[in-house]
């Protein structure tokens, strides 16, 4: 379950910015929450079970921070129907995958940062205030300086279509993910590491440019890259 942290529009003044976490995993995003509430201008409070995309457009945040490694949702599509919707609102990624999809993929639906989910108290904190004034923010271990020429448009994103191919074993790890499959199981029905499993994922979400194991599963199977069969 997707958990989302929203602002309580409770004695807002001037200056005060509203932020929401958007993030599936319930200790981080209270820890981030419990963060965020020791600046004296930044209001955040955590509520659980709404509709994700609703309540962001109801509530208007200033500044969302998302996470893109989420199980329920697809985080571009939700970052680009919000944006549509309420275009004022910012968005910075924060997160562990260090995919050069990921980091593209947020940058071409209009986020305002992506940072490592590594990155301290005080840089976040400062992230948020730079973001917040209109900055754009990059922290990713792939080519800064090119990211940032595509963000200002003085280089465009590299949209040749390149035919993508499964090997086989990445083509019965994905079909294995379709049934449910967690790394463990198919590590030990195909005798072979649940690290192995993971580098073969990350392999396969990269060809694919998918945000999660599932997202590359059904992918796959859109494109034909599986067999009926499986």
């Amino acid at each position: 379950m997707v958990l989302l942290s929203v602002l309580v529009n409770l004695d807002i003044w001037a200056g005060r910015m509203k932020i929401m976490i958007v993030d599936e995993h319930d200790i981080f995003c209270k820890g981030l929450e419990k963060i965020l509430a020791d600046e004296p201008d930044i209001e955040v409070a955590q509520c659980c079970g709404m509709p994700w995309e609703k309540a962001l457009i109801k509530n208007r945040p200033d500044i969302v921070i998302i996470d893109v490694c989420l199980e329920d949702v697809n985080p571009f599509e939700l970052i680009r129907r919000v944006l549509n919707h309420s275009p004022g609102i910012k968005f910075m990624v924060l997160t562990h995958s260090e995919l050069e999809s990921d980091l593209v993929s947020s940058f071409e639906v209009g986020v305002s940062a992506y940072l490592s989910k590594s990155t301290d108290t005080k840089s976040l904190i400062h992230a948020i205030h730079r973001v917040y004034q209109g900055e754009i923010i990059i922290s990713h271990p792939s080519n800064k300086d090119m990211i940032a020429k595509m963000v200002t448009g003085e280089v465009k994103p590299d949209t040749e279509t390149r035919p993508v191919v499964l090997t086989r074993k990445e083509q019965v790890i994905l079909s294995m993910v379709e049934q449910g499959n967690t790394n463990q199981d198919i590590a030990e029905a195909l005798i072979i590491s649940p690290h192995t499993v993971k580098v073969h994922m990350r392999n396969i979400m990269e060809k694919l440019r998918a945000p999660t194991r599932q997202r590359a599963a059904f992918l796959a199977r859109e494109q034909g890259l599986l067999d009926k069969t499986d």
